[in-house]
Order: structure tokens, then C-alpha cells, then sequence
């Protein structure tokens, strides 16, 4: 079972219908309240509103003008980015079987990540949405693990790579994959390199869902 970054357990059930934060009563509250603001400033109910913003999300779902990795203009029929190389997936969302569901915004704004399960080789990989606090982990970890050890710049970086993606890993078959980011990195390291690339794809896609999911909900409470 998944936990979250303060160690709390979140059961899968949740995760699945209601989403990050669904079952806590602080949460169900700002939710409503968002809806109510939304309908009231609007001047529509919330019914109409919540048709509005998923017309919103449907039109921009397979729009991509510029890479969310380095912000170099691309063509919206190209599958990577010609600067970087970023998967320009158009729906990420889709791809990895999740849905934000309304709460999940407040959930965010109040905790500064989201947590979703995806599937992956009939197993359950939850997922964290990145934060800042990552880059110091990982810094502390460069430090003390291999500041004095002799290494290429590639392996640095790629070092560097896999230790950012190991702390979106929550858990994997309802297993954390480890305390520190020394054993995390360890337990990445340990697995075949196919399913290590596909760990690293959904772990990229999941950022990316939801940095375009907080595009869409900018997009939609702006008009």
C-alpha cells in the first residue's frame, strides 16, 4: 500500500475513485467550496460548469505548441522534440489510465504533490508528483554518496537522472522501494533494464499529465 509524503497510507480504493485527499473531510469541504465559487462567479450551476471545463480539457488534450522540458516550439504532429528529445506524448493522462478528479486541485494546492496509482506489468505503481524539496535530496545524496568516487560526467548525470525518478516512486506492489534515495537508486538499479525504462517513461508522463492538467484548470478558471 502507498504512502504518502508525510508516511500516511492511503488505501488504493481512494487513490482509484476520489482521489489524492478524497477521504479527508478538510478536503471534501475546499472542494465543494471550489465548485460553489466557480458556479456562483460564473453564474451557471455546477452541473453546466463541470460540462464547460471538460470541453475545455477535451479541446486542449491533444495540443502541444512548445515542449514542457526545455520550452522549444514544436510541430503538434511531432511525437519528440527536436531540441531535447522529450516524448511529446499528446495525453499523457490517458496512456497511464488516471483521471484527476475534481478534489485532486485542492489536494495539490495544499500539500504540493499528487499521488497516483498506474498499472505496470499487471502491478500497481503509485506515483508522486515532483516537488522542489527533490533537488536537495538528490544534491545530498551526490554528496555523500560519490563526491570522493571517480566518474564520468554521463555517469553523473545519468546518476543524477535515475535518483530523480526513483523519489516519484511511492511504492511498487504495494512495496516502498526504499527509505533513502542511496536505497532507492539501489533498487532501481537492481531491476532489467526493460522494465526500468518503462518505470522511467511513466514516471516523465506522470509530471507531464499533470503539469497539462493544471494548464487545462488555469485555462478554464481564467476564461
Amino acid at each position: 500500500m502507498g504512502q504518502t509524503e508525510n508516511q500516511n497510507h492511503l488505501p488504493v480504493d481512494m487513490r482509484r475513485s476520489s482521489g489524492i485527499g478524497g477521504g479527508a473531510r478538510e478536503n471534501k469541504v475546499a472542494a465543494s467550496a471550489h465548485a460553489a465559487a466557480v458556479s456562483a462567479r460564473s453564474g451557471r450551476p455546477p452541473d453546466e460548469v463541470d460540462e464547460e471545463e471538460a470541453a475545455v480539457e477535451e479541446e486542449t488534450a491533444s495540443t502541444i505548441t512548445e515542449c514542457p522540458r526545455c520550452e522549444a516550439k514544436v510541430d503538434d504532429e511531432s511525437n519528440f522534440c527536436g531540441k531535447c528529445g522529450r516524448d511529446l506524448m499528446k495525453d499523457a493522462a490517458k496512456f497511464l489510465g488516471i483521471k484527476f478528479e475534481p478534489e485532486d486541485l485542492d489536494a495539490y494546492l495544499f500539500q504540493g504533490f499528487l499521488e497516483k496509482e498506474v498499472p505496470l506489468v499487471g502491478k500497481g505503481l503509485v506515483l508522486r508528483s515532483s516537488i522542489s524539496g527533490d533537488h536537495q535530496k538528490i544534491s545530498d545524496f551526490l554528496m555523500k554518496e560519490w563526491a570522493d568516487k571517480e566518474v564520468t560526467q554521463d555517469f553523473w548525470e545519468n546518476l543524477k537522472s535515475t535518483a530523480a525518478i526513483t523519489l516519484a516512486i511511492v511504492s511498487f506492489d504495494e512495496k516502498p522501494i526504499g527509505d533513502t534515495v542511496d536505497e532507492r537508486v539501489k533498487w532501481m538499479l537492481s531491476m532489467g533494464s526493460a522494465l526500468s525504462d518503462m518505470v522511467t517513461q511513466r514516471v516523465v508522463l506522470f509530471n507531464q499529465a499533470v503539469t497539462e492538467w493544471l494548464s487545462k484548470k488555469n485555462t478554464f478558471l481564467a476564461s
